[in-house]
């Protein structure tokens, strides 16, 4: 039996981002590309709509959401959008909305709009998980940023936990551009990782600078807008949503589509241990739709591409050091490879499913794992024949590994400055937070930072 997930979507960012992997999901679940049967395409819709929609009587497939926000503006329109398409809807009733917001106010997101509405979001969240023949958890999106994101995003997390503690929590967060989109964004974004860091299973950072990269260097797009960010991380993250077949480590034989409960296939293989649940998230290629019928794709290439992206803590495939290497480093470069406690490779197209052991060598080096990790737990290889959207070939890579503390580290400091300075804190104070409330935080994320120093 399919597990499914539910999606929550939180505040203004994550119900955008929401919307946009929903519709993701769901376009890559109805196409049937050439090269793959109609037996096998008919069996991945099914696994992919069953995991994240329901047929409603009127035949359209609702997915399974819930939504949050204390503006109803966005809310609105992601809905209308989504009826609009005349294929997915999202279900009548599981939306809860507010006519003021949170004024990028963590505490007032937390304290203030989490108590007055956590009976309402108890009631949506025990109704949708109702509809689910088997519950896996749920895939709860949100920003570090503003404040009914990140405040009662919080709060959310924590409720889900408190409510469903058999159930998978993934946390897919945005982390704001770091020259600055909100004054507080630095305080926001503290408060909000020492709640989910402790509350969620696995947390992936999605950094709006890094999807900044993809669309300006690999998607030649001059005006990047929110909607271009918010469609690649949709893609980056279905890539290794949708179904996928799993290839033992040992053996690398095919075991044909056993990954049907997909939130507790990626926590088992990333987050072995409750001080590290920090994932980050690489896909390529990203190309233009102008420049893909003039590309060549094949699974040495990108292969190689992803590995080097992952010595280097690049998250587009252009500008990399090739000379960095495993052996040693070059003069020019300073920084130690990261090390890792648990990677997923994901390989979407023709051909994925007959690649052999050498072709993954690489990504086996123990030298790229925590001395710690079993050999047989370092990386885990998932496939499909079946292409991803518009690329005959596509590799994704979810990564548990220490590079994630480089960009924790300036948030942290400069929250740590403000901090001191006591700038901005009546703001905080006035709604019920603590001045040692920001303490605790601080030491859980630094915490979580050394410890990921440590590897």
């Amino acid at each position: 039996m399919t597990s499914s997930s539910v999606l929550v979507q939180l505040g203004q960012c994550g119900t955008q981002l929401g919307h946009n992997l929903l519709d993701t999901i769901y376009q890559d679940a109805v196409e049937c590309p050439l090269g793959f049967s109609a037996s096998q395409n008919e069996r991945y819709h099914r696994i992919s709509t069953e995991t994240y929609f329901k047929e409603s009587k009127t035949g359209f497939h609702e997915a399974r959401a819930v939504t949050v926000d204390m503006e109803p503006k966005v809310v609105n329109q992601a809905i209308e959008s989504a009826r609009r398409s005349g294929k997915w809807t999202y279900p009548a009733g599981m939306q809860l909305c507010r006519k003021s917001g949170s004024g990028n106010n963590w505490s007032y997101g937390f304290q203030i709009h989490g108590s007055r509405c956590e009976n309402e979001v108890l009631s949506l969240l025990r109704k949708e998980a109702e509809k689910c023949d088997r519950l896996s958890g749920f895939i709860v999106v949100m920003s570090l940023a503003g404040g009914t994101g990140s405040g009662l995003g919080s709060y959310v997390v924590q409720l889900i936990k408190d409510n469903f503690p058999h159930s998978v929590i993934l946390n897919p967060i945005v982390m704001p551009y770091k020259a600055g989109e909100v004054a507080v964004q630095n305080y926001n974004a503290v408060l909000t990782l020492s709640c989910v860091l402790t509350h969620a299973d696995a947390s992936v950072l999605l950094h709006n600078d890094h999807l900044h990269n993809v669309c300006s260097k690999s998607l030649n797009i001059d005006k990047v807008s929110i909607n271009h960010l918010n469609t690649v991380a949709a893609h980056q993250l279905a890539s290794v949503l949708q179904p996928a077949d799993s290839l033992s480590n040992n053996s690398l034989l095919e075991l044909p589509y056993k990954r049907q409960d997909i939130l507790f296939d990626i926590v088992r293989s990333t987050s072995c241990h409750s001080q590290y649940k920090i994932l980050t998230l690489r896909s390529v290629p990203h190309l233009a739709d102008r420049s893909i019928a003039f590309s060549t794709f094949n699974w040495p290439s990108l292969l190689k591409r992803m590995k080097q992206m992952h010595l280097t803590n690049f998250f587009v495939d252009e500008g990399m050091d090739w000379q960095v290497r495993l052996e040693k480093s070059m003069p020019s470069y300073t920084k130690q490879h990261s090390k890792s406690l648990g990677n997923m490779l994901f390989l979407r197209g023709e051909g994925a499913g007959k690649l052999t052991e050498n072709d993954f060598q690489e990504f086996f080096d123990s030298r790229l794992y925590a001395s710690w990790v079993p050999s047989d737990e370092q990386c885990h290889i998932w496939s499909t024949q079946r292409r991803f959207r518009q690329y005959e070939k596509s590799v994704s890579m979810l990564s548990n590994n220490s590079f994630c503390t480089e960009g924790l580290d300036t948030v942290i400091n400069k929250a740590w400055n403000m901090f001191t300075a006591k700038a901005y804190l009546h703001q905080y104070t006035k709604y019920g937070l603590e001045e040692e409330d920001f303490l605790n935080a601080f030491v859980k994320v630094e915490n979580v930072v050394n410890s990921y120093r440590k590897l």
